[in-house]
């Protein structure tokens, strides 16, 4: 079979590595680009669908933590190979930093390069480890490869289970449980980002269908994004699929993401309001990232806020992500919306954040999201023996 065609971006101020990665990566079958720090990358369309990210630690004004945090930002999950003549402690730090934030970090290259070093450092590189393809998205589609996994929130003044947020996890076959953040950005990128939406709804319907008939009285919230409800007949094409399940949709949250999308303010107040009438609850999602506005929140008619995770992470430990937490809950609270705080990681921030009046929270240190076998057991276990909760905190 013929090599597979992998996507490299060199981002090193040094124009002799430049070229020498140039070099050696194309005789390993790359298709390569570089940069020279991170004001030539913002300049440039060279991030989009890359495999392989090489990058110096040390770029002049930035640092490789900028280019990083600038990748997150454009929601790009490419493998990271760190290059720098850096100690080791600042690397290994690096490295620490890009796992936490969710990249594959392959390792740390020392300058001298040497061929060999790369060769090693860049095997896990190959199919289990490339970018998806809009391709690779159809097929999964195709072959039902999806799948929702769901976590659980609870109420944080009396840690009982209110509700799940559904997320979606693909099962490819070369490379294994694929989560999210690899696949959702080149999802909206390509236009396959809709029929990705209405296969989960049809889903959560589902599973909604099904809780209600045992009398479990769930909320399930799902990410809508603003392109999904800017399609024609949309209102009626979610009545038809409420109709087919014989129940109203009370219960279910659509948690709005990317709400700067929405070209017109008027025209997506007139979809969410008929979302709410119809017993949709809606749902902020991001707020405080500059994914939402003050404008948005303002004039469209949500029922929640959902308090970013960059925040809630470090609400017990930075001052102003304290701030901005507290002053979230105050507005939320002074408007008479719901609030839920994702991504709670610890104690602290859950005690910091019952104590602010957050109403609802979810996050590894309650529950990480489950399959529905083990997320349903838990549930049982939780609402049978809430002493399994109470002994944690």
């Amino acid at each position: 079979m013929p090599l597979m065609t992998l996507n490299a971006l060199v981002i090193d101020d040094d124009d002799e590595i430049r070229l020498l990665f140039q070099h050696l990566l194309a005789r390993r079958n790359y298709q390569v680009t570089t940069a020279a720090g991170l004001d030539e990358l913002i300049r440039s369309a060279h991030t989009a669908d890359i495999d392989l990210v090489i990058l110096d630690l040390s770029l002049g004004d930035f640092s490789g933590l900028d280019v990083l945090g600038y990748l997150q930002e454009q929601r790009l999950d490419p493998a990271v190979l760190l290059l720098s003549v850096s100690d080791e402690t600042i690397a290994e730090d690096t490295l620490k930093f890009g796992q936490a934030q969710g990249f594959r970090m392959l390792g740390f290259m020392p300058k001298p390069v040497l061929p060999e070093t790369l060769d090693r450092l860049t095997a896990p590189l190959d199919t289990t480890q490339r970018a998806v393809t809009p391709a690779d998205v159809d097929r999964g589609l195709d072959a039902n490869e999806f799948e929702l996994y769901y976590q659980p929130k609870v109420r944080l003044s009396d840690h009982q289970p209110t509700g799940v947020e559904a997320l979606l996890r693909w099962h490819d076959p070369e490379r294994g449980l694929i989560p999210p953040a690899r696949f959702i950005a080149l999802a909206e990128r390509h236009h396959r980002i809709v029929p990705l939406t209405w296969m989960v709804l049809a889903q959560v319907w589902q599973q909604h269908a099904t809780w209600r008939r045992r009398g479990w009285i769930l909320d399930i919230a799902i990410n809508i994004p603003a392109v999904f409800l800017q399609q024609k007949n949309v209102l009626e094409e979610l009545d038809a699929l409420a109709m087919r399940h014989g129940l109203p949709p009370e219960g279910l949250t659509l948690e709005i993401t990317e709400t700067s999308a929405f070209e017109c303010l008027q025209y997506a107040r007139h979809v969410l309001s008929g979302l709410r009438e119809r017993g949709y609850s809606l749902s902020l999602d991001d707020f405080g990232t500059g994914y939402s506005s003050m404008t948005q929140l303002y004039r469209l008619p949500y029922d929640e806020l959902k308090i970013d995770r960059s925040f809630v992470s470090l609400c017990d430990s930075e001052h102003e992500a304290e701030a901005i937490t507290r002053s979230i809950v105050e507005l939320g609270q002074r408007l008479n919306l719901h609030l839920v705080a994702e991504g709670i990681e610890s104690l602290a921030q859950y005690q910091f954040l019952e104590r602010a009046g957050c109403e609802l929270g979810q996050g590894f240190y309650i529950a990480r999201p489950m399959p529905l076998a083990a997320m349903e057991q838990w549930y049982v276990d939780h609402t049978s023996d809430q002493r399994l909760i109470s002994e944690r905190l």
